[in-house]
């Protein structure tokens, strides 16, 4: 894999000490830095996508190795190449910061673009109800069945103007989803009464029960407000479901307290 030009490695030059300052969190990458996550994760081995996305992010090259496990490196930096003999101890801690990649996380990232076409919001303001309402089936759908027409569909609604007539890469695929994850922990988070625990259920029920349960909530039960709800701005939508779902807590909560 061929490494970033840019590289986050500075060196001092009194003392060619190395200075590696490499993303800690998702949010932190760059839109190379992410892409180069994802071809690390389709393209290697999960064993070896750590220490590739090291040298992919730092520009490091092996040149030689010693004996006693440690190898010379070469960097490039501001003031030229450099080389630097690594210890597997230091190497460790040099590469401890980019666990956060096994993860997704609740903080929404994704490819700025995919084909040209750009993405909507990473947190979704602005996206339908409708459409978040079809987002969210095809996610499902897709951690049930790992069908990779769920997330050319996925694509359509993420990325306005894709069609699907250029194949998703593997890379592209993989920003798909994660982001998706991520945004489906994010409102977990920012909507903790709607979307509780799925020990807390109430009862077992089917997603398109909950759909239509949803749309019940939101119009009253009267069908002719259905499609103001389709095209109120998920985030409003989600809130009022969040509010109600309090609602009904705290109501229940009062009821138990009554002898």
């Amino acid at each position: 894999m061929k490494t970033n030009k840019t590289t986050r490695v500075t060196f001092s030059a009194e003392s060619n000490a190395i200075n590696v300052t490499l993303p800690k969190s998702w949010t932190e990458l760059s839109q190379r830095e992410l892409r180069t996550v994802y071809r690390c994760q389709t393209l290697c081995e999960p064993e070896d996508v750590i220490i590739t996305l090291f040298r992919a992010l730092s520009g490091m090259d092996q040149v030689s190795h010693f004996e006693d496990g440690s190898f010379k490196a070469r960097f490039e930096s501001d003031l030229g190449p450099k080389y630097v003999r690594i210890w597997p101890e230091a190497l460790a801690e040099f590469t401890e910061c980019l666990e956060f990649i096994n993860d997704p996380g609740d903080d929404p990232v994704r490819f700025d673009a995919i084909d040209g076409h750009e993405a909507v919001d990473a947190r979704l303001h602005g996206v339908t109800f409708h459409d978040y309402l079809q987002i969210e089936t095809l996610i499902q759908g897709y951690l049930m069945n790992q069908n990779p027409k769920a997330v050319k569909r996925l694509a359509v609604y993420l990325y306005p103007g894709y069609e699907g007539a250029r194949p998703l890469g593997e890379a592209e695929s993989l920003n798909i989803v994660t982001w998706v994850v991520q945004i489906k922990r994010h409102f977990a988070r920012q909507f903790r009464h709607f979307f509780r625990p799925a020990g807390e259920e109430v009862e077992d029920s089917t997603l398109l029960e909950r759909i239509n349960a949803q749309i019940r909530a939101l119009t009253g039960g009267d069908i002719t407000k259905e499609s103001e709800v389709y095209d109120t701005d998920c985030w409003r939508a989600l809130t009022e479901l969040d509010a109600k779902a309090k609602e009904a807590e705290d109501f229940r909560r009062e009821q138990s307290k009554k002898p």
